[in-house]
């Protein structure tokens, strides 16, 4: 059973992708709003672990640039796009800019 499941491993990718995370204050119904920025997730045999992209500053200065909205939300880093364009281009063996209607792809995503 384990050889099973060490080549499936082999030749799985995974992906988590959380809706937006919420942003740093309260919205004025006093909830907190989605924030335009989120983490992705890859696993599986084919994945090169590590972390892509950097940390934002959390400063709520309006002239923050991590931070959009006048400083209220962290403004995203990696398009999604450009994320799934790497699983369809290098994972699938697809065209991902006929998949995502457009081209997507960029350096530095070296995931798979």
């Amino acid at each position: 059973m384990m050889g099973t499941a060490r080549r499936f491993w082999a030749c799985a990718v995974a992906g988590i992708v959380a809706a937006a995370v919420s942003c740093g204050g309260s919205s004025d119904s006093a909830g907190t709003d989605h924030g335009a920025a989120s983490i992705m997730l890859a696993m599986g045999g084919g994945v090169q672990g590590g972390l892509y992209g950097s940390a934002p500053s959390l400063n709520p200065d309006p002239n923050n640039p991590t931070l959009e909205n006048n400083g209220a939300d962290v403004h995203y880093e990696t398009d999604f796009r450009a994320v799934y364009a790497r699983v369809i281009d290098n994972w699938l063996g697809g065209d991902s800019a006929a998949v995502l209607g457009g081209n997507f792809r960029v350096n530095g995503i070296n995931f798979i």
